[in-house]
């Protein structure tokens, strides 16, 4: 009995810390290919920062996206509400121009390589990203 009390205390206090998840871009800004697949969780470069996500940020994220001239990872916390599937990644491709967008829900989840796919809602997050370049 005590063993359960002391395991749901610690899932309680995690919950109250909040989200923890890797942040850092690679063709934006303050690049970092670091921050590129096949991503290394246990890297030591100083530009992927292990970032606690603030009030409302419920989501870690990893955004990629491709065209003939340029491509451009981001992962970092994102509000919940902003992510096209709660645990998995959305892809799409229009016009030579490809994205992907991935959210998951536990600490430092945007350091995986891939997680499944939601048809429907590859072509929202694609069109989305393709609309925010243009």
């Amino acid at each position: 009995m005590k063993l359960l009390q002391i395991a749901l205390m610690c899932g309680l206090i995690g919950g109250i810390v909040g989200l923890q998840c890797f942040f850092c871009t690679d063709g934006l800004g303050d690049t970092s290919v670091a921050c590129r697949d096949p991503f290394n969780t246990s890297t030591t470069d100083p530009t992927v920062i292990r970032q606690l996500c603030g009030v409302g940020a419920y989501s870690c994220s990893k955004s990629y996206l491709s065209s003939a001239d340029m491509s451009f990872t981001v992962r970092g916390c994102v509000d919940s509400s902003l992510c096209p599937a709660t645990d998995g990644c959305t892809s799409s491709e229009y016009q030579g121009n490809a994205a992907t967008g991935c959210c998951c829900t536990t600490d430092f989840c945007n350091g995986a390589g891939s997680m499944s796919m939601n048809l429907l809602t590859t072509a929202a997050v694609g069109l989305a990203a393709l609309f925010a370049l243009y």
